[in-house]
């Protein structure tokens, strides 16, 4: 989990945040669940570990808060993933992507293309050339 971490207190009480997915892996008697807070089912899968990948990967692409509860019940980690982490890096380094940039960002995202693709054309598109 490489993202951005944030305490679930932060999101508390913020005027104009815009809504954000969020799922939560819970213990059930089974194993772990995947929930998201919007639905009432929800997936069973024999480890904490596995459940918590499975997260990952849905929110990779649109963002959104990720949620681990323990045994006990209370959520012991919050990440925000996704889109939400980087702009909320951006603005407190006072970065801002180009359009052009976000554009090369939504065709990886319908590409599906993963990480080390994404820096390898990053890289070849913007990195630093040699004199």
């Amino acid at each position: 989990m490489s993202d951005s971490t944030e305490s679930s207190k932060g999101r508390q009480g913020r005027k104009g945040a815009s809504p954000t997915r969020t799922m939560n892996v819970i213990p059930t008697s089974d194993g772990w669940s995947l929930k998201r807070s919007s639905t009432t089912g929800a997936r069973v899968y024999a480890s904490k570990a596995e459940a918590t990948k499975a997260a990952q990967a849905v929110l990779s692409i649109g963002g959104g808060e990720l949620r681990i509860h323990g045994r006990n019940g209370k959520i012991s980690e919050t990440f925000t993933l996704g889109r939400n982490a980087i702009a909320k890096i951006s603005a407190v380094e006072g970065l801002h992507l180009t359009e052009e940039i976000r554009d090369d960002f939504r065709e990886f995202d319908r590409r599906r293309l993963s990480d080390d693709e994404r820096r390898r054309l990053l890289v070849n598109k913007y990195g630093r050339k040699s004199a």
